[in-house]
């Protein structure tokens, strides 16, 4: 990643939880996990929150309950 982007992802790593198809295609840059591995931690972080609030808002059932 150039140095641009990841200052640039910096400056809302809090709201990536807003973005989970952004995650996951960030996620896919091999690059990434080499170079800002804490910034692939906090990726993996939103998206294990993501999930967790979907399964919550479904009241604990997955799609394969429902």
């Amino acid at each position: 990643m150039f140095v641009f982007g990841a200052k640039a992802l910096e400056q809302f790593v809090d709201r990536l939880v807003e973005w989970p198809q952004y995650c996951n295609d960030l996620l896919q840059k091999s690059h990434l996990h080499g170079t800002h591995s804490d910034l692939v931690i906090f990726i993996e972080w939103a998206l294990a929150r993501i999930s967790s609030s979907r399964i919550e808002s479904n009241g604990g059932a997955t799609a394969v309950d429902q």
